[in-house]
């Protein structure tokens, strides 16, 4: 018997589950993987950390998710974030949508024309797209990260275990029951954090939800010149287009190689499905962002052959507006669902992971969750479930 059972150990899982044990709660952490792995969306050498959003319930969550993870890196001894700024590219009126908002909230940024990035930094070519520079922004070590939330979780008294979750049923609306291949276990409420597994877990429960599983390529380039994208010199980029939206970390993760990848890719019915050669619409759709990286890549990185050097992959959970869902199930309210993390989510995780677990324990939270609610979404599917 527990107080939270926490199905998901990847970023949000885990941030959620940190919050829960440092709170006194007592917890249990379900993954179906050893953690840290590389078969969902958390792992990786580099994430982007930022305030740069139009949305304002996002930027209002910047400033405590940097306290949160400068704490945790205070308490692993282990750097986490390296400050490199940011900037993101877009067309004016996107950029000034964005400058407005930080402005409202009062976080220090540049709005820059093209020529004078350019003239800043001579490894990016903005075309005629303007840009906000944000100093603050920067990189987050995402598999320290994940090592480190892990750590704390278990030094507050939280418990993992590795297990595949075959069931989850309410228990006379009390307590909820959790079936694995290593046994069954209950707690008064659970958090689901699946990542793309998501409508999996829910379906025993009669849910499904708009969570689409996205297979990413991660592609790396390697530099002409040395020294113009390294971490001292080079920031964080986002180049958003009337179409494609492009990011890149500098060179830190490997000598002479540059991270730079498309936000979005190949749509999967489940996740299980990436191990299967693709259909040949998939490949299409392979093809054509790999030729429109490359043209990219050309056109904004000069200083880098526009050939991918090597390729990984990873998942995106993507909600049809690209917002999360945090929320209850519509039925049974002791089971919260974090869930379309789309790609972005990892920078808020800790406070993500507060929002979660203040959900379990039946606490208010400080943020207003109506941007997140599953209700926004009026065609999700609940039906009743056959257990």
């Amino acid at each position: 018997m527990y107080d939270v059972i926490v199905v998901g150990a990847g970023v949000e899982g885990l941030g959620t589950a940190r919050y829960l044990a440092k709170s006194n709660a007592n917890v249990l952490l379900f993954d179906q993987f050893t953690v840290p792995h590389s078969q969902g969306s958390s792992h990786g050498k580099s994430r982007g950390i930022r305030y740069t959003y139009s949305q304002p319930y996002y930027v209002e969550m910047m400033p405590e998710a940097f306290e949160l993870w400068k704490e945790l890196e205070k308490e692993c001894a282990d750097q986490l974030y390296l400050k490199t700024g940011i900037v993101c590219l877009q067309p004016y009126n996107m950029c000034k949508e964005v400058s407005d908002t930080l402005r409202s909230k009062k976080i220090p940024h540049q709005f820059l024309s093209s020529s004078e990035i350019e003239q800043r930094f001579p490894g990016l070519k903005a075309e005629k797209l303007s840009a906000i520079f944000e100093e603050h922004g920067g990189i987050l070590k995402a598999d320290n990260c994940i090592s480190a939330l892990l750590e704390s979780f278990k030094r507050f008294g939280g418990i993992f275990t590795q297990g595949k979750v075959l069931s989850i049923q309410s228990v006379n609306g009390d307590l909820v029951k959790v079936k694995t291949n290593n046994g069954v276990f209950f707690a008064k409420s659970v958090v689901l954090a699946c990542g793309p597994w998501i409508n999996d877990v829910l379906k025993p429960l009669g849910l499904q939800i708009p969570v689409m599983p996205t297979k990413a390529a991660i592609v790396y380039w390697k530099v002409k010149t040395q020294d113009v994208y390294s971490a001292s010199k080079f920031p964080v980029t986002s180049v958003t287009g009337s179409k494609h939206c492009f990011y890149s970390t500098p060179e830190m993760e490997y000598k002479d190689l540059v991270k730079v990848a498309y936000y979005g890719g190949i749509a999967l019915t489940s996740p299980d499905d990436a191990s299967k050669p693709l259909t040949p619409g998939q490949r299409a759709v392979e093809k054509e962002i790999m030729d429109n990286m490359k043209t990219f890549v050309s056109r904004h990185y000069p200083d880098l052959f526009p050939e991918p050097h090597s390729i990984v992959t990873c998942f995106f959970s993507m909600t049809p507006d690209e917002d999360f869902i945090l929320d209850k199930h519509p039925k049974y309210s002791n089971i919260i669902i974090g869930a379309g993390f789309s790609g972005h989510g990892f920078k808020m995780a800790p406070v993500i992971g507060q929002i979660l677990g203040d959900l379990a324990l039946k606490k208010k939270s400080k943020y207003s969750l109506e941007p997140f609610s599953l209700s926004r979404f009026p065609d999700f599917n609940l039906f009743e479930s056959k257990l």
